[in-house]
């Protein structure tokens, strides 16, 4: 947190300005899909020349902090992820830039292919297979540290997983 209003999601792992941008880009895109998300602003260096992302962001704390704050409150933040989840794998996107989680799936089990039995790569792939199409958003990362409170609305953070597919991904 720089200030009330500011905080730097550090990258402690990456040093490739592609990948965060392309968090930036998914993150803006679930914006104008109208997800509510924190909004970034620009990619800065920080701490030992590691680069970081400047949100522009309210008061507020993460839904994990919240309920352990106010466990007595946990039905009412449970009603509101549930709702917030329910938004977002019902908001369809035709961007061709987001990618399709099945695919991804796909492309790893193929990947994974030559450790497996043939039957445990055929009943896997038809599993993948028989989920039905969707073209909605999936988060992919949906929990409690990835939700900021922000005056007793939810926020999703972390968009660097945003995809479209069925939500039992």
């Amino acid at each position: 947190r720089i200030d009330k209003d500011t905080i730097i999601k550090v990258f402690n792992r990456v040093s490739d300005t592609d990948q965060i941008e392309r968090e930036l880009r998914l993150a803006k895109e679930a914006f104008i899909l109208g997800i509510p998300t924190a909004i970034s602003f620009d990619i800065v260096r920080v701490d030992d020349d590691k680069l970081g992302v400047r949100f522009e962001m309210l008061d507020c704390q993460s839904l994990k902090n919240m309920v352990l704050t106010y466990p007595d409150r946990l039905g009412e933040f449970l009603d509101k992820y549930a709702a917030l989840l329910k938004k977002m794998n019902t908001t369809e996107c035709f961007n061709p830039n987001i990618p399709d989680m099945k695919k991804a799936y796909l492309t790893k089990l193929s990947k994974i292919q030559p450790w497996l039995t043939e039957e445990a790569y055929n009943k896997l792939n038809k599993m993948l297979n028989d989920i039905p199409e969707r073209k909605t958003l999936i988060h992919g990362d949906c929990h409690f540290k990835n939700i900021m409170v922000q005056n007793g609305e939810l926020l999703l953070i972390d968009m660097d997983t945003l995809s479209i597919g069925h939500p039992i991904f």
